[in-house]
């Protein structure tokens, strides 16, 4: 191939440095034996000034994803505790967790009340298909997101997998997390791609947001009840009072 093209030398030299292999430098030439052992040396001092900066840059991106993760969880602590408009919340939640993941899809699948059956309660996924909104409720035969619900397992699909969903999504990837709080589980956290997949070493991050989610569930859901209670106590007070 490299003949076809007109090269007639090659000079290949690794990029390696003490933590990682990273690839390597092709140099070519269209002149036959161009580069002596002089300039292999030299091309292999290039590579490892190279190497050394792909790695800086690599360690950096690093900690920068780690210093966004770490302000996630701020984030998501703080609102957990300073909001109780449980909808908007979310929503602002799963568009950090959507930008922290890099990934184009976010949603909070909670049970309904009144049969048990989940439905998208937040949703933060742009440009999504018509059918995935808020108040959608997922066909009983896409039994993966209530089988997280039910058995409280983290559930990874694939694209292969995703086929033969109901749904029929023209989506990569998808990961459910169970939303477990204090009183056992609120509901299902799902995440999406479109273009590449998840890595597993994410899990126990992604079960810290999910756990930071399931409270703010259970506390919107308990300052509901406490609001109930207190305006019923107030009817009843009128009532006696009359």
């Amino acid at each position: 191939i490299l003949q076809q093209a007109g090269l007639h030398s090659v000079c290949a030299v690794p990029l390696t440095t003490a933590h990682r292999r990273l690839g390597s430098v092709l140099i070519a030439s269209t002149r036959r034996n161009a580069y002596s052992e002089g300039d292999v040396r030299f091309c292999a001092l290039v590579a490892d000034q190279i190497a050394l900066a792909m790695d800086d840059a690599r360690n950096f991106q690093s900690s920068l994803r780690v210093q966004e993760r770490l302000q996630l969880l701020l984030d998501l602590t703080n609102r957990v505790i300073s909001s109780l408009n449980l909808r908007d919340v979310l929503r602002e939640v799963l568009a950090q967790i959507r930008h922290v993941m890099e990934c184009d899809g976010v949603g909070v699948a909670l049970p309904n009340p009144e049969d048990g059956k989940l439905r998208i309660y937040a949703l933060d996924f742009p440009g999504a298909p018509a059918p995935i909104q808020e108040g959608f409720e997922p066909p009983e035969r896409d039994e993966s997101p209530m089988r997280v619900f039910r058995t409280g397992d983290t559930l990874f699909l694939t694209r292969e997998e995703l086929k033969n969903s109901p749904m029929h999504l023209d989506v990569n990837a998808v990961v459910h997390l169970p939303l477990k709080g204090r009183d056992g589980i609120a509901g299902v956290l799902s995440l999406g791609k479109l273009q590449g997949t998840f890595d597993p070493e994410d899990v126990p991050f992604l079960t810290q947001i999910a756990h930071q989610v399931a409270i703010a569930i259970e506390n919107a859901r308990t300052f509901g009840e406490v609001s109930e209670q207190k305006n019923q106590l107030a009817q009843e007070k009128l009532y006696l009072e009359d």
